[in-house]
């Protein structure tokens, strides 16, 4: 199980959801995969992703990568989402007005063209594809997998 933690130290407990970037139109440029890590997955468009949608990701990843390599899945998978926006809701039937609803979920907002997930070289090709195929279904947008320095990109 991945240990995600919820932003302890705000200023205040509750914030606007705010934009993303891409709607302003500034070109970013798109992060390089580090040299220890050899697959990732990268976001072809901007979104919201909350801390369930990244918990299956990285269980679906895990397990193909367990079932593929049997050893340990231990630092093998590293994560590049910051979860720092908490998203308010009121219950259903409550009328409007009397201040912000309290905090349904956590999650974080995803620029085009963010790395999002990225796997060591030591597993075997076949299954990190496979279970990179899997983690991108289960994704609210559109992906593509990538490996390190070479033209192979998976939609």
């Amino acid at each position: 199980m991945i240990k995600i933690r919820n932003p302890n130290k705000l200023k205040f407990k509750k914030y606007n959801k705010g934009f993303c970037y891409n709607y302003l139109r500034i070109k970013q440029e798109p992060e390089k995969i580090h040299k220890n890590y050899f697959y990732a997955i990268r976001a072809n468009q901007s979104g919201f992703l909350s801390i369930d949608q990244i918990q299956t990701c990285y269980k679906t990843l895990a397990k193909s990568i367990k079932i593929a390599g049997r050893r340990k899945r231990k630092n093998k998978i590293k994560l590049f989402v910051n979860i720092d926006k908490p998203m308010t809701g009121k219950s259903l039937g409550v009328r409007m007005g009397k201040g912000k609803g309290s905090i349904k979920y956590w999650g974080c907002a995803v620029r085009k063209g963010q790395l999002l997930l990225q796997v060591k070289k030591r597993v075997p090709i076949k299954a990190v594809i496979s279970g990179l195929k899997q983690t991108a279904i289960r994704l609210p947008f559109d992906t593509k997998i990538e490996l390190y320095k070479k033209k192979y990109i998976y939609a």
